[in-house]
């Protein structure tokens, strides 16, 4: 397991959409209860009067983000409920007759809660503060999801060949760029570069169509493995899925946080490079295209 905290990314929270969705979608929210207001910051908009009685029709994704269309006569059509995870955002699920998963969990970290119908409820929690929680009108929610870039799960050669051209920064930063391709972070893009023999820093822009095939390959690959595994669980235990459930694809990283630790493929130690607030795991002889 790593010992450095993870930032959920595509296959994080598309497992926890699979569980939000094994619950949620034609479920009526009969009441919430939002317990900090930096949850809607970004719009304003207390969710609370919006979200009593509404129907959630589903549960959707799109990179990092969270969508549940709603339905209801006080609401337009095309509203949606939307969530951003951020650094250590979570949903926990469970009856409300059944208060375990609720207590186990320090109530300052309690964001908000939804009581929906046949007594399920589904907890908020963000140790960090950092989550967004919000009500979109169907202008807004178009806007924001216009703003992302295609979903890197289906990413395509031709998808990302175009994406990245005229890019002159490098295939990392344009990898976790969510407006060319919508979520990717460091995780997966130090893996999905190990798995193509990509260097980080080389410049996107000039990345070939051959390569950008090579590359979407990995991508889809390593992500829809790390779906299969519950995705990236780090020791400080931020990340769980709804029932508390650990992901395990830390087990199979090639080179994330495996500084010092032999490549896989070749030997040689795996190195680090620091730049900004990013770190970047790569191997120095394996990653020379």
């Amino acid at each position: 397991m790593l010992y450095n905290p993870i930032v959920p990314e595509l296959p994080e929270v598309e497992t926890i959409r699979k569980g939000l969705a094994a619950v949620l979608p034609n479920r009526i929210v009969q009441k919430v209860f939002v317990h900090d207001s930096r949850l809607w910051r970004r719009t304003g908009q207390d969710p609370t009067p919006a979200l009593e009685k509404t129907r959630i029709i589903s549960v959707e994704r799109q990179g990092k983000w969270l969508f549940c269309p709603l339905d209801s006569p006080h609401l337009s059509t095309g509203t949606i409920l939307a969530a951003h995870l951020r650094m250590s955002g979570k949903f926990l699920v469970d009856k409300t007759e059944n208060s375990a998963t609720h207590e186990r969990h320090d109530l300052s970290h309690l964001r908000a809660t939804l009581l929906l119908s046949d007594a399920y409820r589904v907890s908020f929690v963000d140790t960090r503060r950092f989550a967004e929680f919000l009500i979109f009108t169907p202008e807004t929610g178009k806007t924001l999801r216009a703003r992302l870039g295609p979903d890197a799960l289906n990413i395509s050669t031709e998808t990302l060949f175009s994406a990245f051209q005229g890019r002159k920064g490098t295939l990392k930063a344009a990898l976790c760029n969510q407006h060319l391709i919508a979520g990717i972070g460091n995780i997966y893009s130090d893996e999905a570069l190990w798995r193509a023999k990509m260097r980080w820093d080389r410049p996107a822009g000039h990345l070939s169509k051959k390569d950008a095939e090579t590359l979407s390959f990995h991508i889809r690959s390593v992500l829809k493995e790390a779906i299969v595994a519950g995705g990236t669980s780090a020791k400080d235990g931020l990340y769980r899925g709804v029932n508390e459930e650990k992901g395990w694809f830390a087990l199979q990283l090639d080179v994330y946080q495996r500084t010092g630790y032999p490549c896989p493929r070749c030997s040689t130690p795996i190195e680090r490079r620091q730049r900004g607030g990013s770190a970047t795991h790569f191997c120095p002889t394996c990653q020379q295209s």
